[in-house]
């Protein structure tokens, strides 16, 4: 099949697509299909909502084979907000995110954020049931239905004992959902069903279908905060510019990337960042559920990995991840080996792509971690800003945070207070940050100002 299309790469208006049998052990005749131009292929069984991507990425090859940053930007996710007029009917909300993927909770609090959304996390269903039973309130949950401990199933039906679907939209948020799972989350007492990964138009629209805010927070002043935070043009980190059209990244498609994602450059750094920390050991723990013969564990392993590569746009390691959680589901391990050997393959290509690109943006950098601008700025306003950011669950502070902390560190009387406090941050775990700033950092603070 691949000699079909090399023959006609002379021809630029040729679109092809393959359906390919998810059982060919040849993995490089899709590698060759991967690297030719104008060219897609599907996986058997083909799902309807995977065809109707890839043909909508296939048809768009075309165009954005050279496309630019502005290019990325013509479909941001800001722009789709403003002409759905989410904020005007969201900004306010309070939502709690069930889920348990790390990128995968980046991706959605960033989406939400920039509709004015405050959002808490729980990482699974029994986070999420404890959450609801102590007194917090909630506008909405969106709900994973596979994770461990509890998953969205058995938590929506705990939950509905308590909460009704009228007072508290539940949102089923799940990769690959048959049609018995969504038949099955309506029936324990979910709202609605949207897809992963994120489309946007789509959450947004469930959303404004299913929530109202309690509380609206006045529009002016949430558009300000993400005017701020969008761009690439500030800081990424450790002050440095990503021209995405000079990096070439083996095993992932920066463009499918981006673009899924609206174009938000500044998030698709911080997401390939997750994934090489949250996925340094995925190899070893990969091997030992294979080794123990444990399918329930490597179907968890490769159905995370699946979705989180199909977001950064690597698609080799998507299509490795299904495939190998297809076969993890038949419990048939003498023939699954060599379908994980090429799943750590194209792991560690996209895993040493990412370490490479992190090691030469901190050569370029010298090695700095943060900058000390912090010292210019009054203290007490500082404080006050990160207490303000910390109250409305804002995406923001990660990045105060990161610019400021050779300060901010200086509040903490004991350096694992302050590790504890960045932590939280990092895991959008905003109210646990927000208790150990006020014990841990505000004497410092009001003592310093004295």
């Amino acid at each position: 099949m691949v000699e079909l299309a090399a023959a006609r790469r002379g021809d630029s208006k040729l679109l092809v697509l393959y359906v390919v049998n998810m059982f060919n052990r040849d993995r490089c005749e899709l590698d060759r299909l991967n690297e030719l131009p104008n060219t897609a292929y599907v996986m058997k069984p083909i799902h309807a909502s995977l065809l109707f991507n890839t043909l909508q990425e296939l048809f768009g090859i075309s165009s954005k084979l050279h496309a630019t940053v502005s290019k990325w930007e013509d479909s941001s996710w800001k722009v789709l907000i403003e002409r759905l007029g989410v904020r005007e009917r969201l900004s306010g909300a309070r939502i709690l995110l069930v889920e348990d993927n790390l990128i995968n909770q980046e991706v959605a609090v960033e989406a939400l954020s920039m509709a004015g959304i405050e959002v808490q996390i729980a990482t699974n269903g029994r986070e999420a049931v404890d959450m609801l039973s102590t007194g917090n309130i909630f506008d909405g949950v969106l709900m994973d239905l596979q994770m461990p401990v509890m998953d969205g199933f058995e938590a929506t039906q705990i939950i509905r004992r308590r909460h009704s679907m009228e007072t508290l939209p539940i949102i089923a948020m799940t990769a690959g959902v048959l049609f018995k799972d969504r038949q099955r989350s309506l029936d324990v007492g979910m709202n609605d069903h949207v897809s992963k990964p994120v489309n946007l138009q789509n959450l947004m629209e469930t959303l404004m279908k299913w929530v109202k805010p309690a509380h609206p927070r006045p529009l002016q002043n949430h558009q300000k905060s993400n005017e701020d935070g969008h761009s690439l043009g500030k800081s990424l980190v450790m002050g440095n510019k990503v021209d995405w059209e000079k990096i070439e990244l083996p095993g992932i498609h920066i463009h499918n990337g981006l673009a899924r994602i609206g174009g938000n450059q500044k998030l698709y750094f911080k997401l390939l960042k997750s994934f090489a920390k949250t996925h340094d050991n995925t190899e070893a723990e990969i091997l030992a559920a294979l080794a123990n013969r444990d399918a329930k564990a490597l179907r968890r392993l490769t159905h995370s990995l699946k979705g989180v590569a199909v977001t950064l746009g690597a698609e080799l390691l998507h299509n490795s991840a299904a495939l190998a959680e297809q076969e993890a589901l038949t419990g048939q391990f003498d023939r699954i080996r060599v379908t994980v050997d090429s799943l750590i393959v194209h792991l560690n290509k996209v895993l040493n792509s990412i370490q490479m690109m992190l090691e030469l943006i901190r050569v370029a950098d010298g090695g700095s971690t943060g900058s000390t601008s912090g010292a210019t700025q009054n203290t007490v306003q500082l404080y006050s800003e990160i207490v303000n950011l910390l109250e409305h669950s804002d995406t923001r502070l990660q990045e105060i945070c990161a610019t400021h902390q050779t300060t901010i560190r200086t509040w903490f009387g004991e350096a694992e207070s302050y590790e504890t406090f960045t932590q939280h941050i990092e895991l959008y775990r905003f109210e646990e940050a927000r208790e150990i700033f006020l014990n841990r950092a505000v004497v410092e603070t009001l003592s310093s100002s004295n």
